[in-house]
């Protein structure tokens, strides 16, 4: 906890140094720029795009809390064995992240989104057959961690750059990402919610 903090800490210190975000005041006798949601809630392609991307976080997000239990319970892992699996999918998302992005700037964002999303649907194929209880275990499961964390990464990069560069006009940007966030963290407390439900059931 201790060192994260530290690294949270060296993170706001960083983040004080990216340009950009200087207010832009509104000289004498110019109009107060107004807000406009409207205009993102008429938005077919941006509405489009709300709509996939909930769909998303309401398949995997529950997947990937319950991942821990499934591991324990099912296949046997120890509860500080299933720990490691976190750092196989981070360790997949940062190894692989600048190569997404490379790929994403050469072939475009929808490939990039396409191809993560459906990695990232054989995820939870590959998780059935694990071996149980067996000393392989351990060593399947973190490799499997490490392919999801390459396939999120995919995903996150392709649907975020085909966003900022397809979807959100960037005079309205405000406007739309808002909404955008608000969309975003609901769908995301809610899929616990329903993952939850789920499980119980």
């Amino acid at each position: 906890i201790a060192a994260g903090v530290f690294a949270g800490l060296i993170g706001v210190w960083a983040s004080a140094f990216i340009p950009g975000g200087a207010p832009h005041p509104v000289a004498p006798g110019e109009k107060k720029p107004q807000r406009n949601l409207g205009d993102a809630f008429h938005d077919r392609n941006f509405l489009l795009y709300l709509g996939c991307v909930g769909i998303i976080i309401l398949a995997t997000v529950p997947v990937s809390s319950f991942i821990p239990l499934y591991m324990t319970e099912t296949v046997g892992l120890t509860k500080s064995s299933a720990v490691l699996l976190q750092i196989g999918t981070l360790t997949g998302t940062l190894v692989t992240s600048y190569l997404w992005g490379w790929v994403a700037d050469r072939y475009g964002s929808k490939p990039v989104m396409l191809l993560g999303i459906g990695l990232r649907m054989l995820t939870p194929l590959a998780l059935i057959f694990i071996p149980r209880q067996s000393a392989l275990s351990l060593y399947a499961a973190i490799g499997i961690s490490l392919f999801q964390g390459v396939a999120d990464m995919g995903w996150g990069i392709g649907s975020t750059r085909i966003l900022y560069v397809s979807v959100v006009p960037p005079e309205k940007k405000a406007d739309y990402m808002a909404l955008y966030f608000a969309w975003i963290g609901v769908l995301g407390g809610i899929s616990q919610l329903i993952g939850g439900r789920v499980l119980d059931f």
